[in-house]
């Protein structure tokens, strides 16, 4: 669903977080005005989890495809991460500093668009700066929480084990 080519051509141009957070936000409302309820997954990305940017994308991208599957609408955060990391330089800055701009100026509009009917936390979004942020921002904003079903995470592992 928020995957459309007018979109991805938006994103290959957007040259600004903003940008891509207001392209990420109008798709999130223009699917939740189609009557659509929407989830977000959250969970180690950049810090903490299965210990790196890349093994932690590949798991996140298929806890969002086993939540489709059980027939979810996801916000497609693997849809937009390829912008994000582009137009932010993640993973160049010289000193190491977490990003919070990424949550502040990317997350936190679409947490307070109303969108999101609930959150699921992937296993160790504890060890990760940016799943806490989220779990505080959500649960402030009075957004249901709870952890993704283990019974998801056994197709997870699955699929990983038939790799």
């Amino acid at each position: 669903m928020f995957q459309t080519e007018t979109r991805r051509q938006a994103l290959e141009n957007a040259t600004t977080l903003e940008e891509v957070a207001q392209i990420a936000l109008c798709a999130t409302l223009e699917i939740k005005a189609q009557g659509h309820q929407i989830v977000q997954i959250c969970g180690p990305i950049s810090t903490g989890g299965r210990g790196g940017l890349e093994a932690n994308l590949h798991f996140f991208k298929l806890a969002t495809h086993v939540a489709v599957k059980n027939g979810f609408v996801v916000f497609d955060l693997p849809f937009f991460q390829d912008p994000i990391i582009r137009v932010t330089h993640y993973g160049k800055e010289e000193n190491g500093a977490y990003l919070w701009e990424i949550l502040e100026l990317f997350f936190e509009p679409i947490f307070r668009s109303g969108a999101l009917s609930k959150a699921f936390f992937l296993p160790g979004w504890q060890s990760s700066i940016g799943a806490r942020w989220e779990r505080e921002k959500l649960t402030e904003l009075g957004i249901p929480i709870e952890e993704y079903p283990s019974e998801w995470l056994a197709q997870i592992e699955q699929a990983i084990a038939a790799e």
